[in-house]
């Protein structure tokens, strides 16, 4: 019945993933924990090897598509490895239990940003300057932005 519980959580999380953009930390660390009582370690490490083929079964996808902007993605992902080289380091000297509260705090934060601000940080930024000295700051001056054009798909 226990592996009943991880294909329902590996076709949740899949679909999650390719939908949103989300699932290993967000939805498949959560459950490991509290439904399958895994160690957070545990949990994340995981989580980790489930979404590594996921993720990329999902990319290539977008890649065909033409939905990947490949400027971003190529110079964020060495750095992205780089991180995960730091944030393993940080992790071996935390307890599980002060990396609960910061997941916790970070999903929360997500959660009400997403919710209070779901166009971005450029609409804070946006309500402060005022709609006229918004639009020249976005860079739109009277022009359209990309995300509401057809042609606003990033595959360069």
């Amino acid at each position: 019945m226990q592996y009943l519980g991880y294909m329902l959580l590996g076709l949740v999380a899949g679909f999650a993933s390719k939908l949103l953009g989300i699932g290993g930390g967000v939805l498949i660390v959560p459950v490991l924990i509290f439904f399958f009582a895994l160690p957070m370690k545990m949990a994340v490490g995981t989580s980790l090897a489930y979404i590594a083929p996921v993720a990329l079964s999902g990319a290539l996808q977008d890649v065909f598509k033409g939905n990947v902007s490949y400027r971003i993605a190529l110079v964020a992902i060495p750095f992205g490895i780089m991180g995960t080289y730091f944030g393993s380091k940080v992790s071996d000297e935390l307890k599980d239990g002060t990396l609960k509260v910061v997941m916790g705090v970070l999903l929360i934060l997500v959660g009400l940003k997403m919710v209070l601000l779901p166009g971005g940080w450029r609409e804070l930024s946006d309500e402060v300057k005022g709609p006229a000295e918004a639009g020249d700051a976005a860079g739109l001056s009277g022009q359209q932005q990309e995300s509401e054009s057809p042609e606003g798909r990033h595959s360069d």
